[in-house]
């Protein structure tokens, strides 16, 4: 098992919200996103 360091954490951390980000803007990348 990985242990990540807190920045490791925080940088996956404010991925995903960019991620959700884009989502929200973009209907399509949902569904990629999803299906992935």
């Amino acid at each position: 098992m990985k242990f990540y360091s807190k920045n490791e954490v925080l940088q996956k951390r404010v991925f995903k919200q960019q991620l959700s980000k884009l989502a929200l803007q973009s209907p399509f990348l949902i569904a990629e996103y999803g299906a992935a």
